[in-house]
């Protein structure tokens, strides 16, 4: 069973130690004394489950005889 430190826990988001700690109450931390950690696996499914997927590029919707303001194009 491994375990991360809130360091570790800020690394892999990319925020700061104080929210790493605020995250890991959501995750089920494990504190001895003034040691704070978390599973490593339930740090991956929380992650996981708090990920949204990308959203799809739009495509510009635009007839081909068009130009880009809008006016027809000569022929």
């Amino acid at each position: 069973m491994e375990f991360m430190t809130a360091v570790e826990v800020a690394a892999a988001l990319g925020v700061s130690r104080t929210t790493a700690y605020k995250l890991m109450r959501e995750t089920g931390r494990v504190r001895v004394g003034r040691v704070v950690r978390v599973k490593r696996e339930a740090f991956e499914a929380w992650v996981a489950a708090h990920t949204e997927p990308r959203p799809a590029k739009k495509r510009a919707a635009r007839e081909t005889n068009q130009l880009t303001l809008g006016f027809r194009a000569e022929r």
